[in-house]
């Protein structure tokens, strides 16, 4: 009964026009359909599942989320980090793209372009939710460079 309820979800969601995603039910619906085509091995219907409700959710964090939850797909299950910064780009919001993109890079240990792309990132003016994990990716790419007084000034914030 829970998987024709989940693929019957899927359907929708992968082959319906474009509707708007109402709110937080909606939001639990799409990331219960793309975590059971994660379990199945469906990588890449997940990721379109999760393209799909970016691109159908006018709120920022719903965004940033499913497009976060898509990279992190790409990267950990499909090891393609070129698709999983692409799919970062994708983000909206100021910071948000930013902040994905920066934390792949220094995940995939390419400290030398996450420092030149955002070194001189004002990461203080992204959102909140975005500080704590930026931070840390750049202060983890200084100290990986050699660099420990920019390292300590990030990992303290």
């Amino acid at each position: 009964m829970r998987d024709a309820f989940l693929k019957t979800c899927c359907a929708l969601l992968l082959l319906a026009g474009p509707a708007p995603l109402a709110g937080p039910a909606e939001a639990l619906a799409v990331r219960a359909v793309a975590s059971q085509l994660v379990k199945e091995g469906r990588l890449e219907e997940a990721i379109a599942c999760y393209e799909r409700a970016a691109n159908a959710t006018a709120d920022l964090q719903n965004n940033a989320s499913f497009l976060k939850a898509a990279s992190e797909i790409a990267l950990r299950r499909l090891r393609d980090p070129d698709r999983a910064l692409a799919l970062a780009e994708k983000i909206k919001g100021q910071g948000h793209s930013q902040s994905r993109q920066l934390v792949l890079l220094v995940n995939g240990r390419h400290f030398a372009e996450a420092i030149a792309q955002f070194g001189d990132a004002e990461i203080q003016s992204w959102p909140h939710t975005c500080h704590l994990e930026s931070f840390l990716a750049r202060g983890t790419a200084y100290g990986e460079l050699k660099r420990p007084a920019d390292a300590k000034e990030d990992l303290e914030r």
